[in-house]
């Protein structure tokens, strides 16, 4: 059976017209152009702003994780443009102890209880550390055979005396190392 059509007149087809019918219906029609407008600009502006916030938030965190509390600004070509104190005590302090290390010559710098706070490759090398790690050891640790006049001598010294003697004085007590050719 076919379906057909009830009986009667068919409804008006629906009328599409984008025509303004009056001065309200204008006024409707632009503050809707405009609101979408806006809103079209404000969403790029605010998308754009987040990726920007994003790039520099990477960017710091990476910066600052990489030196802890030290702040180092540096500008679009890496120029350094600022560096706070602890950034500027750290730098000094790799500066020293890569120097240190790296010395042609037997060096240990102490703090006031005589413990290692850096040494030079060369000094492990002479006095056959090996692959004992000395920083914050203390040197009687290390080295519990120095006679007691000598550590005397180490405890004037560290209040601030200078003291002097000749090779010969420092070669009676310990076999000191040859200096290499």
């Amino acid at each position: 059976m076919d379906a057909q059509p009830p009986p009667g007149p068919s409804p008006p087809p629906p009328q599409r017209s984008l025509a303004i019918a009056s001065s309200v219906d204008a006024t409707r029609w632009l503050i809707m152009i405009i609101v979408g407008v806006l809103d079209s600009l404000l969403s790029e502006g605010l998308h754009r702003a987040r990726r920007s916030a994003e790039a520099s938030r990477q960017l710091y965190a990476v910066t600052l994780a990489s030196i802890g509390d030290a702040v180092i600004a540096t500008d679009a070509q890496g120029s350094v443009t600022f560096i706070n104190a602890e950034a500027a005590l750290r730098r000094s302090e790799r500066t020293l102890k890569l120097f240190v290390e790296m010395a042609p010559a037997a060096i240990a710098m102490f703090d006031r209880e005589m413990r290692y706070l850096v040494v030079s490759r060369r000094f492990i090398s002479d006095y056959r550390i090996g692959d004992q790690d000395l920083i914050g050891r203390s040197h009687d640790e290390i080295f519990p055979e120095i006679p007691d006049r000598w550590r005397e001598i180490q405890r004037r010294c560290m209040a601030g005396s200078i003291e002097t003697c000749a090779v010969s004085a420092l070669c009676a007590d310990r076999p000191w190392p040859e200096p290499p050719i």
